[in-house]
């Protein structure tokens, strides 16, 4: 088992080279000017965004375990959490090329594909547990409405947030139980 694990550890790294050079060849891109603007960098910056990035990347992959485990079969295995973590990843990562809602459906529907019901999980789950993250973002709107009509600055800011977090807390509850509600009727017709 290790050799084949190594085996597919080495044919990915070489294919993921040879799509980097080929993504450098196509857009023409010049090497030497990136490795200068790279260089420009800031080193805190760039480590405060990749470690954001790893955070914002395994709430998304536990956010959809929790998903997926909910739409999950008896007879349907569950994939890894490094595996779950790898999918996530690469639907962020393809997501700056396309849009993320495509992107991690994507990724996630390729990635369960062997574990069973491949559209269901992985395109129904991705959209599922992306509908929090717009519920949330449309409370926030509504805090970055107030702070703008008053003129308010970053604190006028977080206590709206607040208040609209509470209230997105309180709404969670009965938004879970109309999409319950639906995928139950959608569950009920025959196919």
């Amino acid at each position: 088992m290790k050799l084949r694990r190594s085996f597919f550890w080495t044919a990915s790294a070489a294919l993921t080279v040879f799509l980097v050079v080929l993504l450098i060849k196509i857009s023409k891109l010049d090497l030497h000017v990136t490795v200068q603007q790279l260089r420009s960098v800031s080193w805190v910056s760039f480590t405060k965004l990749v470690l954001l990035t790893g955070v914002h990347v395994y709430l998304s992959t536990l956010k959809w375990r929790r998903v997926d485990a909910s739409l999950r079969h008896s007879s349907d295995s569950a994939p890894s959490t490094a595996m779950s973590f790898a999918l996530t990843s690469t639907g962020v990562a393809l997501g700056q090329i396309l849009p993320v809602q495509v992107s991690m459906s994507a990724a996630r529907t390729l990635g369960t594909y062997f574990h069973g019901r491949a559209l269901k999980r992985g395109t129904g789950g991705t959209l599922f547990e992306q509908a929090f993250d717009v519920l949330i973002v449309g409370f926030l709107v509504i805090a970055s409405g107030i702070t703008w009509f008053y003129r308010g600055g970053g604190t006028m800011w977080m206590v709206s947030a607040s208040a609209m977090t509470g209230c997105a807390l309180l709404a969670v509850g009965p938004v879970v139980e109309l999409i319950r509600r639906q995928v139950i009727s959608l569950n009920a017709r025959p196919v």
